[in-house]
């Protein structure tokens, strides 16, 4: 019953590995990608490369709609309140 399960028409084995190694990785990106926006200068090259994949939507909309400059987060500086109340946005 349990082996039919794993191996049907998609195999849920292949579901869950990916899900296990995905998770990590998705969450991975998301901090490396908050660091460097936020001015951070380890990474390297990776970190820049990230960085940039992140920043795909904003060309994408520049390109599509020709604005010189989207208005996206990625514009403004962010900087994580050590009260925890959000982030104080400095242009």
């Amino acid at each position: 019953m349990f082996e039919r399960f794993l191996f049907s028409k998609i195999e849920v084995w292949v579901l869950i590995v990916f899900l296990i190694v995905g998770a990590p990785a998705v969450l991975l990106f998301g901090w490396v990608v908050q660091y460097k926006a936020a001015g951070g200068q380890r990474g390297g090259a990776i970190g820049d490369v990230m960085l940039s994949i992140a920043q795909v939507p904003e060309t994408l909309i520049r390109t599509l709609f020709g604005w010189p400059q989207a208005k996206t987060c990625c514009n403004r500086r962010y900087q994580l309140s050590t009260t925890l109340r959000g982030l104080n946005v400095s242009t």
